[in-house]
């Protein structure tokens, strides 16, 4: 019998089939205006061969099943689906086990799905996929980025990728276009515990890679400096641009401008400068025309350089005149110009140096044609000098009087010879004769025997044999007794075995003349004395 004991009172309408209720399910109910009331459950309590079991024992639910292995078990052959409703009979959402599939946890449609824990909701999932935790509103966030929105914007939030600490094993992010190689990981960020270096990956490959040490190696994987840049495949390394500022790149030892080097870009004026322990003076300078200035920061040349109080130095164009390398003081009285002049090819002047660039006096001079000129642009010097191709030197001076020095020779610093103008029309080879130089000096008495013994001779140069030159023999000038006339000795070679040849210089002749002159003379004056004495 189902039920053994059945206390009726007011039965209605509502009437308990027998077959409804299991035998020895119930052992004592009371029934009144439909409702069992008092009921007392065997044990356990199996209804319907497990349709619905009680396991009063291990306190256990069975659903489907007389055999619970745990608190709560639902066992179905197919999908088994466990859904709350609310009074009104709406449905809100459950939990759904997919046959050797998967378990779906959820909400009916336009509600969230929360989870749990400690008396608090600590995860959403809103009906658009989105998800907060600890965030009850991903979905408010940049639409770019709320797909996981994790914090409340109070205190600290993070997320940890805990992996393994030996080699190869990594902690990553990866950024995936499709789901299959390479494209699974187009983008990450990359962490290898065992070198412990972190890694930036673009386009399937790493890019940027910082090692233990803390240096950053764009385009390389070993750095060995705080940033290392490689590339093999781009002309520019690095581009730093400030739309609204003058961009600076800073070198230096401390936060402060005094102990740097700056390199910079003057939007305003468009040139690029450098900058040298903070001071204010631009040290080197880049115009938007090319000009280079240095200490100076509006070159107008080329290159510029400038000191207020010093040297400023200068290398200029100019399509009129030529052009030209300048240096000078600040207040250009000590300077020089090293020029070359436009002109025509045969006389123009191709190298220039001036010796001042207020004057503007020209201090020597390479023309095209090769000439020298020393002092002046011209090849008949007034004043200067000029060494032209022919072999030939020009010396001139301007409105010079007697005695002004064309060419003037020294030893240690003092004067031992000159060639020094003679009047308007001539000159003077000079010797030096002071007798403040002199001591010992005694007269020449065998000058006529000198003479005597000189061989004076006609001869031809062999280098050219049709001219008859007349002279004397270097080695027998020497032998006759005045050595001081000559030069080198008699075959003299070099380590070549070309000849050195003797020089003879013939000035050293004259007092040996003088000197034998003057003694014909007293024997002149001596005889025409006798003769006069003896009434000839």
């Amino acid at each position: 019998m189902a039920i053994r004991q059945v206390i009726s009172r007011s039965i209605g309408v509502d009437v308990i089939a027998a077959e409804d209720i299991a035998a020895n399910a119930i052992t004592a109910a009371e029934i009144q205006d439909g409702v069992i009331s008092g009921a007392e459950l065997t044990t356990p309590f199996n209804y319907q061969s497990g349709l619905l079991y009680l396991d009063t024992v291990n306190s256990r639910v069975g659903i489907g099943t007389t055999g619970p292995a745990y608190d709560f078990e639902v066992e179905n052959s197919a999908n088994v689906e466990i859904m709350a409703t609310t009074t009104t009979g709406n449905l809100s959402g459950g939990i759904q086990a997919l046959q050797n599939q998967s378990i779906r946890l959820g909400s009916v449609t336009n509600h969230n799905t929360e989870v749990v824990s400690n008396n608090s909701v600590a995860m959403w999932i809103l009906p658009t996929g989105h998800v907060g935790i600890g965030n009850d509103t991903p979905s408010v966030f940049n639409s770019q980025g709320n797909r996981l929105v994790v914090g409340d914007g109070s205190g600290d939030e993070g997320i940890t990728i805990y992996s393994g600490s030996g080699t190869g094993d990594t902690g990553n992010i990866f950024f995936a276009d499709a789901s299959s190689d390479p494209d699974w990981v187009r983008g990450g960020i990359t962490y290898d515990h065992g070198t412990d270096q972190m890694k930036l990956r673009v386009n399937d490959a790493n890019r940027l890679e910082i090692n233990s040490s803390g240096y950053v190696g764009i385009g390389e994987s070993n750095p060995t400096s705080p940033l290392h840049v490689a590339t093999a495949s781009a002309q520019r390394v690095a581009t730093f641009i400030s739309t609204s500022h003058d961009p600076q790149i800073y070198l230096g030892d401390a936060a402060s401008s005094d102990n740097a080097i700056i390199l910079g870009y003057d939007r305003a004026d468009n040139r690029g400068y450098l900058t040298v322990a903070g001071d204010g003076d631009n040290v080197f300078t880049i115009t938007n025309g090319g000009n280079i200035g240095v200490g100076i920061a509006s070159p107008a040349s080329k290159l510029q350089a400038y000191h207020s109080t010093t040297l400023q130095a200068r290398i200029c164009d100019q399509s009129v005149n030529g052009h030209y390398f300048e240096a000078q003081s600040f207040d250009g009285t000590d300077a020089f110009t090293i020029y070359q002049k436009h002109g025509s090819t045969s006389s123009r002047n191709s190298f220039i140096v001036k010796d001042n660039i207020t004057t503007g006096r020209t201090a020597f001079a390479v023309r095209s044609d090769g000439q020298v000129l020393v002092g002046t642009t011209s090849t008949t010097p007034n004043p200067g000098i000029s060494l032209q191709r022919g072999g030939t030197i020009g010396i001139g001076n301007s409105n010079g009087n007697s005695g002004t020095s064309f060419i003037e020779f020294r030893r240690n610093a003092t004067q031992i010879g000159s060639v020094t103008q003679n009047g308007t029309g001539g000159v003077s080879f000079n010797q030096s004769s002071d007798y403040r130089l002199k001591e010992n000096d005694v007269d020449i008495e065998d000058g006529i025997d000198l003479i005597k013994s000189l061989r004076p001779i006609r001869y031809n140069w062999i280098n050219k044999p049709e001219e008859t030159v007349m002279g004397f023999l270097a080695h027998e000038v020497s032998e006759a007794g005045i050595p001081q006339a000559v030069t080198r000795d008699k075959d003299e070679v070099d380590e070549d075995g070309e000849i050195v040849p003797q020089q003879l210089d013939q000035s050293q002749l004259v007092p040996v003349l003088t000197a034998a002159l003057k003694s014909a003379i007293a024997r002149i004056e001596e005889l025409e004395t006798r003769l006069t004495d003896a009434g000839l």
